[in-house]
């Protein structure tokens, strides 16, 4: 606030000194925010620039490891150091450290690096090392070099080579096979996997070296034995064939006759066809399935490079740091495979370290039926329907959170830089009055003791009250009851350490609690220290937190009832994240148990286990979705049954880097499918047996008219009892043929009736030439429905025929057509070439059972009857055919 001297009039006039103290305090208030409102060009020349050379690709666990370590080293060290990072990708590509390949790179490099000035390269491993030998003093003259991770180090590669210094990869072969040895003294036989790369070679050439060292205690057997490269099933079969008394050492198997191998794939195939242990002096393809062995680590070969990078940039001479010559490889084990081999941990060497230790947990199961399989069906495509969106939803709202948490923050910067300006050019407050007013947060001014100096528009109108009021308050008053004991405290971090930032909530005049974020500093104002706080509205933020929330709840509910959870594999990270319910599923403690994919793999049943790999590999192979049904082995031998859905996600390179999906418990679904087909098993026998029955039922009464017929000598009665066992035979037929038959609902028409035509045949005598039955039935099927007033009418019409059409033992032809028009009607037609029928049919009816019993029967199965007297007689019938 600008100094004033009230005359006694009331006027406002300034005083001579005041005046000059006023411009001469502006004019440094605006060279200072001339300046900070410049580009920092000076900033930028204390930034220093890093180069990292990789020999190998990103993606690669040694190189990723060793970026790791690097990255752990100067985070803490200092934040203004520019890094860039580039991959050479020697593992996929190389043609000679002269060749195309190579030369191509450096000519980029030139192009990239040749205006930039840098301080400090750090190489990995032997081809970076190799390029930079040959190129340093071309690409990058009097840069300082670091490098690690370089094999067969000797003192006179760095011959006329300033400026370079590093840390040896020492791979403890021999370290890792004696301690093999004395943990399997009874070994025969070493089996060795090596690969055709130059470092592989190198290796290899080691290995062979040392086979003569070890001839007296086992005898090396390189599994490449003419050294031309393996594929991996090459390799998986050769495991497979392994005796009893060997082990297996993994050298080296990244690359295939020219194919890249990805190790997270591959090393738990070769340690699943082995049935020996493996042992390595690799750290990266640990907890995929070998035993261990002393192990170079690249997380540490990184760090160890940046630690003595780091001390370089900071002055000490490269002189003072010698080539780090010493090891820094440690003895590592897998817990899973010393108990899978027998293996105590007391025979291990002394400060081992001994990785997937497992934790003890207690699971409960309990089995929930599902009654209505619809409901179960939508409940499922609802939730993954749900799933899905929340994934969507939680990215999109990272994205957006992110670029507002940017925008936000440049702005606030902006902001707070320029309202600082405008409290400090205290001459000038009128010129920058607007700026303090139209800030979008509430600013408070408070001295030590809490008490409001001065606030911005926005912040008494937010809270509700006039700026002469909140002038006349202590802080203390807008802090609920729950913030309120924590004030004194952020007021003693603020005056320790300058600046705090952190979550409140004022209260209103009217009593609404607000949440607010506040942004405090220390700061002189008038002359004396104050508290300069920027107050941020944040209950959207809060809303839109607490709808997040209530989201992730309702989802993780719908999963609990639908036995539903889901499941996020990283792949280059090795990790893999479960859902609550996937934890349950699998029995495992979500507070103390970790998931891994050995795990999903163990506790799958042998029956699922190939079908379950080969789906992960295809999809991870040609990045397509995979689904089915697989079931598991608990480790306290509860058996379930699980629905697995998932998809592959992949680079613009078209590497996976992640694959996530959905598994559901169907066990209750299984044991109720189990149930309903024994159940229905058990109804089909006892189905069966009551057809069986009826028809030996209807046979014994068929058997007992015919008995009884030979008794009767009136020649209507015998006809009317023959007539009416023949019904009963017809009936006998079907129930015959059900029980006999795969389906009970339905009969096969064509067996059906013949069988009905042979045993009237037989009854007539039409063998004899006189009568002759042709038929054309086509193969169709009819419901039980169908089937009993079928084979009566056919009766009833063929007896009739024999009986009346051809009197006077003319001789004749009956047929018999049955066919299928279109999809669902029936077409019946019995016809012969006798003397037809009376042209008082009609009146006949009702005094002939059987045309009676063929009119009833035709309108039971909804049918149409047709009679046609010409050249005889012959009855047409339609009817639609039921479904069984």
């Amino acid at each position: 606030m600008s100094l004033m001297i009230y005359n006694d009039d009331k006027t406002i006039c300034p005083s001579r000194e005041n005046v000059i103290r006023h411009r001469f305090i502006s004019i440094i208030c605006l060279a200072i925010f001339f300046m900070l409102s410049l580009p920092a060009e000076g900033s930028a020349a204390k930034i220093k620039k890093i180069l990292v050379l990789h020999s190998y690709h990103q993606g690669l666990v040694w190189t990723d490891d060793i970026m790791e370590g690097i990255y752990s080293v100067f985070n803490k060290y200092d934040p203004d150091i520019d890094i860039n990072v580039e991959y050479m990708d020697t593992k996929r590509h190389f043609d000679d450290h002269v060749g195309e390949y190579l030369t191509g790179l450096r000519d980029i490099y030139k192009i990239k690096y040749g205006g930039m000035k840098l301080d400090m390269i750090i190489a990995s491993d032997d081809n970076a090392f190799q390029f930079l030998l040959l190129h340093h003093n071309d690409l990058f003259p009097g840069t300082p070099i670091v490098f690690c991770g370089v094999n067969n180090f000797e003192n006179k590669m760095l011959t006329g080579h300033e400026h370079i210094n590093g840390v040896i990869e020492f791979l403890d072969q021999k370290a890792s096979l004696d301690i093999a040895l004395k943990l399997h003294p009874d070994t025969e036989e070493m089996a060795i996997i090596t690969e055709t790369s130059s470092s592989g070679s190198v290796n290899r050439t080691i290995l062979e070296v040392m086979a003569d060292e070890y001839k007296d205690r086992v005898k090396f057997i390189f599994l490449d034995k003419d050294n031309t490269g393996l594929t991996l099933q090459e390799l998986l079969d050769k495991l497979r064939q392994l005796p009893k008394k060997s082990i297996v050492y993994y050298s080296d198997f990244l690359r295939s006759r020219g194919k890249y191998i990805i190790q997270e794939t591959a090393v738990p195939q070769i340690s699943r066809a082995s049935n020996r242990p493996i042992y390595t002096h690799y750290d990266e393809i640990m907890g995929l399935g070998v035993v261990g062995g002393k192990l170079v680590s690249g997380k540490s070969h990184g760090r160890k490079a940046a630690e003595m990078a780091a001390d370089i940039l900071r002055g000490s001479p490269m002189s003072s740091l010698p080539v780090y010559k010493e090891s820094i490889n440690a003895y590592t084990f897998d817990y899973q495979q010393l108990k899978r081999f027998g293996i105590d941990e007391k025979d291990l060497p002394e400060g081992s370290e001994v990785i997937n230790t497992p934790f003890s947990f207690y699971s409960k199961y309990k089995h929930l039926v599902w009654a209505a399989s619809t409901m179960f069906s939508f409940l499922v495509i609802s939730l993954i329907a749900i799933s899905m969106n929340v994934r969507k939803r939680k990215k999109l709202e990272e994205e957006l959170r992110n670029s507002y948490n940017t925008l936000e923050q440049k702005v606030e910067e902006r902001t707070r830089d320029l309202s600082i300006a405008n409290i400090a050019l205290k001459s000038s407050e009128e010129k920058y009055h607007d700026l303090f007013e139209s800030a979008t947060d509430a600013i408070f001014i408070l001295d030590l003791e809490g008490n409001f100096i001065n606030v911005n528009s926005i912040a008494y109108t937010r809270l509700g009250y006039t700026k002469e009021e909140m002038l006349s308050m202590h802080v203390s008053k807008l802090d609920p009851p729950e913030f309120a004991p924590k004030v004194p405290a952020r007021m003693a971090e603020i005056r320790e350490k300058g600046i705090a930032i952190f979550e409140s909530a004022h209260i209103r005049k009217d009593g609404t609690v607000m949440p607010v974020e506040i942004n405090a500093r220390m700061y002189e104002y008038s002359g004396k220290k104050v508290y300069l706080s920027f107050i941020r509205d944040i209950s959207m933020r809060k809303k839109v937190e607490n709808a997040l929330r209530m989201s992730e709840k309702r989802l993780s509910r719908a999963e609990a009832i639908a036995h539903l959870g889901n499941w996020e594999w990283d792949i280059p990270a090795r990790t893999l994240a479960w859902s609550k319910e996937v934890y349950r599923l699998y029995g495992m403690n979500q507070e103390k148990d970790h998931p891994h994919y050995d795990i999903v793999i163990d506790t799958l049943s042998p029956e699922s286990r190939d079908a379950f790999i080969k789906a992960v590999e295809d999809a991870l192979t040609y990045a397509k979705p995979f689904e089915g049904e697989y079931s598991l082995i608990l480790p306290d031998g509860t058996r379930k049954f699980t629905h697995t859905m998932g998809e592959v996600s992949c680079d613009a390179e078209g590497r996976p880097l992640k694959m996530f999906g959905i598994v559901q418990d169907i066990t209750g679904r299984k044991i109720m499918e189990n149930q309903i087909r024994a159940s229905l098993k058990e109804k089909e026998v006892l189905l069966r047996e009551i057809h069986h029955r009826v028809k030996n039922n209807m046979t014994v009464i068929s058997s007992m008219l015919a008995l009884h017929s030979r008794l009767i000598k009136s020649d209507q009665d015998r006809q009317m009892l023959d007539e009416a066992r023949a019904r009963i035979k017809a009936m006998a037929i079907i129930h015959e043929k059900l029980y006999q038959s795969g389906d009970m609902s339905k009969i096969n028409a064509s067996d059906y009736l013949r069988d009905i035509l042979k045993e009237i045949s037989s009854s007539y005598a039409v063998n004899n030439g006189r009568i002759v039955v042709r038929t054309d039935i086509q193969d169709i099927t009819l419901s039980i429905d169908d089937a009993m007033p079928f084979g009566l009418i056919i009766n009833e019409l063929v007896t009739n025929a024999m009986k009346h059409a051809f009197p006077e033992l003319r001789q004749g032809e009956i047929k018999v057509n049955i066919s299928l028009n279109g999809t669902n009607e029936v077409s019946l037609s019995v016809s012969d070439n006798g003397v037809g029928v009376p042209d008082d049919i009609e009146s006949r009816k009702s005094a002939s059972l059987g045309l009676s019993l063929v009119d009833a029967l035709v309108r039971q199965v909804r049918g149409e009857l047709k009679l046609h007297k010409d050249n005889g007689t012959r009855f047409h019938i339609t009817f639609p055919r039921r479904q069984s």
